[in-house]
């Protein structure tokens, strides 16, 4: 009997070690996880606070603050005598892929702080928001942090408004188990733990297959033309949101400035201006709201290489810029051997950058003088 059980613990002494063995090993291979988002009954999905990651790209680490922004820790307050200023947008705000001190939100911070400036730039950008849920957004979330100037950065691909997590099949519990204190507080204060299971931008299960068309069919229309009659909704929905954008802001007594970050195919096509007009036409003649063109200096940074293209294949219309290639744009724009990334590169977010503080500056002068 006792050697029976002397073998049985050896055996199961020896299946522990390999086991251990074995999750050792697929841990220290497995490739490193980006920030960790959840589901969100009010915004569709949020980044998890407090947490430091590394980006899947260029391994760049990536530390989110306890607001569930990429950043430094911010005070509730904004400092006596600073301007505070919160920029909102999507994955080209938020910056994947570039060092914290390289985005377009942080130099801006530097060069007006270098003009003479007392700010303070709040980077509010979170990957895949929509128009909609920007200002959302800022409604349950950064309006709390007091900023005087308010920016949205509005990419072609923030205009998508199909749903963004879909209608749970009867009887799924997963969306109720999310919303409850529970869950939370286990992803907030277990969190190295669960880490490595909560899921990294979560898709739901029941994100519909035709739902999923749409969107990439609305993508190909982006592309290569803004305004086909498909998405002429789209469009004046995005006019309808900026007008309550703007009217939040307002409320809250700072200035509403909008601003368009192009991404590559259209920065290359000068034809694709359907952005910066819907945008124009929804701030004209509107209290407290501000245009700021970031449109012209990237396609000024892109002038040699478009003509190039255009030497090339003067044939062509916008499908050259669209398919112009891993290597074209790759200064300004993040490009590898087999995806064109669609995020600004350093170089990029310095253009970015210098327009949108030079946009800034005299708002920041007329905010420090009240």
């Amino acid at each position: 009997m006792a050697r029976a059980i002397d073998l049985l613990l050896s055996r199961t002494a020896g299946a522990a070690l390999v086991l251990g063995g074995l999750f050792g090993w697929l841990e220290a291979t497995r490739p490193p996880r980006t920030v960790i988002q959840e589901l969100d009954r009010e915004l569709g999905w949020v980044i998890l606070p407090s947490q430091s990651h590394f980006d899947r790209h260029l391994k760049v680490p990536e530390v989110i603050n306890q607001w569930g922004f990429r950043g430094k820790e911010w005070a509730p307050e904004p400092a006596a005598g600073v301007t505070r200023i919160a920029i909102l947008g999507s994955s080209m705000t938020y910056g994947s892929s570039v060092q914290f001190e390289d985005l377009y939100t942080s130099r801006v911070e530097s060069l007006l702080s270098a003009a003479g400036e007392r700010v303070e730039v709040l980077n509010c950008g979170v990957q895949g928001y929509t128009i909609s849920q920007a200002v959302k957004c800022y409604e349950l979330k950064v309006r709390a942090l007091r900023p005087h100037i308010v920016v949205y950065a509005l990419a072609d691909q923030d205009v998508k408004f199909a749903e963004s997590h879909g209608v749970p099949p009867r009887g799924d519990l997963r969306p109720w188990i999310t919303r409850t204190e529970f869950y939370r507080r286990t992803q907030y204060e277990w969190q190295d733990k669960l880490k490595k299971a909560a899921p990294e931008n979560p898709k739901p299960g029941w994100l519909a297959a035709q739902q999923t068309e749409k969107l990439l069919k609305t993508n190909d229309l982006l592309a290569n033309n803004p305004f086909a009659p498909d998405l002429m909704p789209l469009w004046e929905e995005a006019a309808r949101q900026l007008e309550r954008f703007r009217e939040a802001v307002r409320a809250d007594g700072a200035s509403f400035v909008v601003t368009v970050l192009p991404q590559r195919p259209q920065a290359l096509n000068p034809q694709f201006v359907g952005p910066e007009l819907v945008v124009r036409k929804a701030l004209t003649g509107k209290d407290g709201a501000h245009y700021v063109d970031a449109i012209r200096p990237i396609q000024e940074a892109l002038t040699p290489l478009r003509e190039k293209l255009r030497a090339a294949s003067p044939s062509e219309s916008g499908a050259i810029y669209r398919n112009a290639g891993e290597a074209h744009g790759k200064d300004l724009y993040q490009v590898d051997d087999r995806n064109d990334l669609g995020h600004f590169a350093e170089r990029g977010m310095e253009v970015i950058a210098a327009a949108l503080a030079q946009g800034l500056r005299p708002m920041v002068k007329a905010s420090s003088a009240r």
